[in-house]
C-alpha cells in the first residue's frame, strides 16, 4: 500500500507519470478484500486516495474547460489553415493562476490521472514558449548564444514529445503544443545558421582584412535572421563600420569633398583599424 500510495508531500518534486493510476489502485483495493489478514485500514486509505484523485480530476477538468471556452470564442476570427502563432499564448493570468494552484494541489494526490499529465505538460510548454519568445522579441537587440542553446536544450523534451500529439491531449490545447514544436524547430534552425554565419564572419574578418563582397553577403544574411545573438550583433557592428568607411573613401576618391593631406592620412589610418582591403576601395573608387 505504501508503494502504491506514498506519504503526501507539500513540494512538487516529480512528474505525474511516476504515480500509480486509478485503475491500478482500484485493482489493488479489490485484491485486498480477499487477503487472509485484516487490511481494512489500508483498504480505506486506498479508497480515500481514489476519491481525492477523482475530486482533483474534476477540478482540473473545470479549469481546462474555461480555457476551452475562451479558445472557442476566439476561433471565430481565426483561419483554420493558418499555422499557430504567438496569439496561442494569450491565456488570462487568472486561468494560469488557477492551473498553477491545481497543479500544486496535485502533489497531495497520490494517484496519477491523465488530466494531471495534461495540465503539467500545458504549463511546461506555455512557460517554455514565453522563454523562447524572448529570443524573437523585437524589443531585445540580441541574446547570448549560450541562452539560445539553453532554451533549445530545455525545449526538446517538452515540445518534441509524442505525448503532445497523443489522444490524451484535448483538441483545444493542440495549437499551443504545435506552436511550441514550431518555435523549437525555428530556434534550432536559427542556431545552426548563426553558428555557420559566425564561422564565415571570422574568415571574412581575419588579419588580412574584410572583403567587400563577403561583407555584403554577411550583412544580408544577418538581416534575415529571426534571432540575433551577441556575437552576430558585434560582427555586424564591425561590418557597418566598414561600409561607413567605404562611403567616406568613395567620396574622398571622387574629390567630393577634397580632403587635406592630413585628413586623407587619417582616413587611411581608420581603414587600417577596421581591416578594409584597399583593393575594394580602388574598385569602388573607379566607378564613374
Amino acid at each position: 500500500v505504501d508503494f502504491l500510495v506514498p506519504k503526501r508531500s507539500t513540494k512538487r518534486t516529480k512528474k505525474s507519470t511516476a504515480k500509480p493510476t486509478v485503475e491500478q489502485v482500484q485493482e489493488h483495493i479489490t485484491a485486498v478484500m480477499y487477503f487472509p489478514v485484516d487490511l481494512v485500514a489500508d483498504q480505506k486509505r486506498l479508497e480515500a486516495a481514489v476519491v481525492a484523485a477523482l475530486d482533483w480530476r474534476e477540478k482540473a477538468s473545470e479549469a481546462l474547460e474555461e480555457i476551452k471556452e475562451e479558445e472557442e470564442e476566439e476561433d471565430d476570427d481565426k483561419d483554420p489553415n493558418a499555422p499557430p502563432g504567438p496569439e496561442v499564448l494569450e491565456v488570462s493570468e487568472s486561468q494560469l493562476q488557477a492551473l498553477r494552484s491545481i497543479l500544486n494541489q496535485a502533489e497531495g494526490v497520490s494517484i496519477h490521472t491523465d488530466e494531471e499529465q495534461v495540465v503539467e505538460r500545458f504549463m511546461d510548454v506555455y512557460e517554455w514558449c514565453h522563454d523562447a519568445e524572448m529570443a524573437f522579441s523585437s524589443t531585445k537587440a540580441s541574446v547570448p548564444i549560450s541562452d539560445l542553446e539553453r532554451v533549445i536544450k530545455t525545449g526538446i523534451p517538452i515540445c518534441d514529445d509524442k505525448f503532445n500529439e497523443s489522444e490524451k491531449v484535448p483538441d483545444f490545447l493542440r495549437p499551443i503544443f504545435a506552436f511550441g514544436k514550431l518555435r523549437l524547430s525555428q530556434l534550432t534552425v536559427a542556431l545552426t545558421d548563426i553558428k555557420q554565419w559566425v564561422k564565415e564572419a571570422k574568415v571574412a574578418m581575419d588579419g588580412s582584412g574584410v572583403q567587400l563582397n563577403l561583407a555584403t553577403g554577411l550583412m544580408e544574411k544577418a538581416r534575415a535572421f529571426a534571432v540575433k545573438t551577441d556575437d552576430v550583433t558585434a560582427a555586424c557592428k564591425e561590418l557597418n563600420a566598414v561600409f561607413s568607411w567605404l562611403q567616406k573613401a568613395d567620396a574622398a576618391l571622387r574629390g567630393d569633398p577634397k580632403l587635406e593631406m592630413n585628413d586623407f592620412k587619417r582616413l587611411m589610418e581608420d581603414g587600417e583599424k577596421i581591416k578594409v582591403r584597399l583593393r575594394d576601395v580602388k574598385v569602388r573608387g573607379s566607378r564613374p
